[in-house]
């Protein structure tokens, strides 16, 4: 409870009236008496109109918001009685969402209503349960601001990054895509062709050649399914921030798109979070239960304390596939050392697969690399931010000698560049 300035001028009063009752005596000596108990009457019928009649403030929330998205709430609050209302409204945001105190100040006449927009950013996949409101209200009679505390519950289910409508409508439309013309064997008989240098002898269709008196080629036309595996490190340096998630979200959110974009593909997709050890599969699914499988998966990652890894993951890829196909490894290339774990789990993938590092780069490291000494310490900083970009572009020069195909770059560009790359190594049927 905190006076208003209406209370204090009634203080004044009150103390006024008692020393001057205490200075002249008779009749007013007891006057305060009276308006201290008038007062202190007031006070207390005021707090139990506050405490029987709270304020309903309308808190209106998405069912779902995207991990790292900016996300838009309203609280809304209607005025029916016959009095202006006046108080004013705070709501904490816990660590698994980012933003500001939502903290408003409600002026409202009779019969009118307002509204507020708040903003928060989520961090945490999960559900998360909205519950109280802190409301700070000015008394019926004006005479104190009483706190109090609104329980409405309201739960926001927080979910990996998808395709907006545009994108999706876009997928579908290239689902043609997945077929394209062959030389030779295959499903469908598109068209013939004169032979070319190089052009396997089996697909020479032997009765054209008779008839036009030189070699023809059959061109066939076969429908291309990718299986992609994705690995997403959940270990020690999943936890590190970078803008406003750390790198598992940032990964969680690549892993989500890249397995919907591959399924409106019609590829097939795998799934493996690791750490320490192997912590959950996803064997090879296809069409929209396996991306609920794959998404569902995802919404139970969550980082670990121990180092990754890589080697278990290698088997574990190796017990899903038994042929070629596209490996994303999701990690941390800054934690390896050249020649370590990575380089030798690359290097006894390539034979047989083709495997994408992806990796976010930290841009305070580029930030402070780039940047002017202004104190004694600054140059050692600055000094070892280069050296941790060069070990970086020597980790990526050494990865690519291995066969691996690495995108590093800043955590806005890292999904788009991934998803990029994916569909030039497909058009190009690279897999």
């Amino acid at each position: 409870m905190n006076l208003s300035r209406l209370s204090y001028f009634i203080v004044f009063v009150i103390a006024f009236l008692g020393i001057a009752g205490q200075w002249l005596g008779g009749e007013l000596s007891s006057t305060w008496r009276y308006f201290t108990a008038t007062f202190i009457f007031f006070l207390t019928i005021e707090r139990i109109l506050v405490f029987r009649n709270p304020n309903p403030i309308l808190r209106i929330l998405p069912k779902y918001a995207t991990l790292g998205k900016r996300t838009k709430g309203e609280y809304c609050v209607t005025n029916k009685l016959a009095t202006k209302l006046s108080f004013d409204s705070r709501e904490l945001l816990p660590q698994t969402l980012s933003g500001k105190i939502h903290q408003f100040k409600w002026r409202i006449k009779p019969g009118q209503s307002k509204t507020f927009e708040f903003y928060f950013t989520p961090t945490v996949l999960g559900t998360y349960e909205w519950r109280h409101i802190y409301v700070r209200k000015l008394g019926s009679f004006g005479l104190s601001w009483w706190d109090t505390q609104l329980e409405q519950i309201d739960t926001t289910e927080i979910t990996p990054e998808k395709f907006l409508a545009a994108e999706f409508n876009l997928g579908l439309k290239n689902r043609g895509n997945s077929q394209f013309n062959t030389v030779g064997s295959g499903r469908e008989l598109v068209s013939l062709r004169d032979y070319q240098s190089g052009d396997p002898l089996r697909s020479i269709d032997w009765k054209a050649t008779a008839r036009r008196q030189k070699k023809v080629v059959r061109i066939y036309q076969e429908e291309q399914h990718i299986e992609i595996i994705i690995a997403l490190d959940c270990g020690r340096t999943s936890n590190v921030q970078a803008g406003s998630l750390n790198n598992l979200g940032h990964n969680i959110n690549i892993a989500a798109r890249l397995a919907e974009k591959a399924i409106l593909n019609d590829d097939h997709v795998a799934f493996i979070s690791f750490a320490d050890q192997v912590k959950q599969v996803v064997p090879l699914v296809k069409g929209h239960r396996g991306l609920r499988q794959i998404r569902q998966s995802l919404q139970k990652v969550s980082p670990s304390h121990q180092e990754s890894n890589l080697l278990a993951t290698l088997f574990q890829i190796r017990r899903l596939v038994k042929h070629r196909c596209l490996v994303v490894i999701l990690t941390d290339i800054a934690a390896y050392e050249i020649g370590g774990p990575l380089a030798k789990t690359i290097s006894l993938l390539t034979p047989k697969h083709l495997p994408i590092i992806a990796s976010i780069m930290d841009e305070q490291l580029i930030d402070l690399s780039t940047s002017h000494a202004e104190n004694w310490l600054d140059p050692y900083r600055i000094d070892a931010a280069r050296e941790s970009i060069k070990q970086i572009d020597r980790s990526l020069l050494n990865l690519r000698k291995l066969g691996a195909a690495v995108v590093v770059t800043s955590p806005d560009q890292i999904d788009s560049a991934v998803l990029n790359y994916y569909d030039r190594l497909r058009n190009r049927h690279q897999i």
